[in-house]
């Protein structure tokens, strides 16, 4: 492969304007600026996301192409899901050949639980330790309903219920990274980071 052309399209509702960005940093298909130029439009929901090599080199490869973040706008708790589509697809090899190629379309889950925080300051959780190697302490004042853990990308991966004003979690089973942990309780919810080393 030696060019790419895509489309994002995200429901502009879903992100705040002027946040959205597009980041090749790991692309198996070359490094910005030095052997591949890239281009990205932005109207209405709409990405237009162009990758060339500029090495007259064709190349194969799998994975991360690029990695496209925003900022998710308030009105976000209002929707459950929010597809972003991966459109008009095309590559070329260094001949200018097409090649076929097909996307597959992702669906992003939202708990709007994750964006709403109730009488915050009446309910003060402790997270311990952060970074944690497996097992994490909670501790509150107040009793704890629940803790929902979430992955980077909005995914609930884990559930506990509590019951009482702290325990302690194991959470040796979920890979290495960065957690959010929304946690309930009858005086509201907050969340909390957490990193996960091992």
């Amino acid at each position: 492969m030696y060019g790419l052309n895509y489309q994002i399209d995200i429901d502009p509702a879903a992100i705040e304007p002027g946040t959205l960005n597009v980041n090749y940093t790991g692309s198996w298909f070359g490094t910005k600026n030095t052997d591949m130029i890239t281009m990205l439009r932005y109207n209405a929901g709409i990405s237009d996301i162009t990758q060339v090599r500029i090495d007259q080199n064709t190349i194969s490869g799998m994975g991360k192409i690029a990695e496209i973040t925003f900022i998710a706008s308030n009105s976000i708790s209002t929707l459950t899901s929010f597809p972003i589509n991966v459109t008009a697809m095309a590559a070329i090899d260094n001949n200018g050949v097409d090649i076929p190629v097909t996307s597959v379309d992702s669906v992003i889950a939202v708990d709007p639980s994750l964006s709403v925080v109730s009488q915050e300051s009446n309910f003060t959780v402790n997270v311990y330790p952060n970074p944690s190697a497996g097992n994490v302490h909670i501790s509150s004042g107040n009793a704890i309903e629940t803790v929902d853990i979430y992955a980077m990308g909005g995914i609930k991966v884990m559930t506990f219920e509590i019951k009482s004003a702290s325990k302690t979690l194991d959470i040796s089973n979920l890979g290495p990274g960065i957690y959010t942990l929304c946690i309930k309780g009858k005086q509201g919810v907050t969340t909390r980071k957490l990193t996960l080393l091992k």
